[in-house]
């Protein structure tokens, strides 16, 4: 029979401290893996949410952009014809105001007429003889009401 003969009727005794340890071992062991998937699955959740959030982001952003520009093109029409029709005459006619000021005190003004008048009779003929009506008209108004 060799040596492993008495192997054979060897005991093992398992002391309460030994059932203890295994047994906080087992369930170390239970919870670190429990730890590992919960981490997992709350991993893959932050990324998920993130993605949920971005793509609602880009979706609102998208929708606001939309209504915010349905109307700007008539708002900006609105504002310019407001300004031009508004602002611009008074601006126009003081700018002309003082060209003509400076042009007579220049002695040039006669001059600016006659090329006025001749641009306005190569653009439009009819508009320099409505002009020339028109200067008629206001001559014989003025002599039918006593001015010189």
């Amino acid at each position: 029979m060799g040596p492993h003969k008495g192997l054979a009727h060897m005991s093992i005794e398992v002391t309460y401290m030994d059932f203890v340890s295994v047994l906080l071992t087992v369930l170390t062991i239970v919870l670190a893996a429990l730890a590992i998937g919960i981490g997992y699955v709350a991993f893959r959740t932050i990324n998920e949410i993130k993605e949920d959030a971005r793509k609602i982001g880009t979706e609102t952003a998208t929708q606001t952009m939309k209504k915010l520009t349905e109307d700007l093109p008539s708002q900006v029409e609105t504002t310019v014809d407001s300004i031009v029709k508004k602002e611009l005459p008074p601006e126009i006619k003081r700018n002309v105001i003082i060209a003509i000021e400076e042009y007579a005190k220049s002695g040039q003004l006669g001059k600016l007429l006659e090329q006025a008048y001749i641009q306005m009779s190569t653009i439009d003929p009819t508009a320099a003889q409505e002009l020339a009506d028109e200067t008629e008209q206001e001559k014989q108004r003025e002599g039918e009401n006593g001015k010189p």
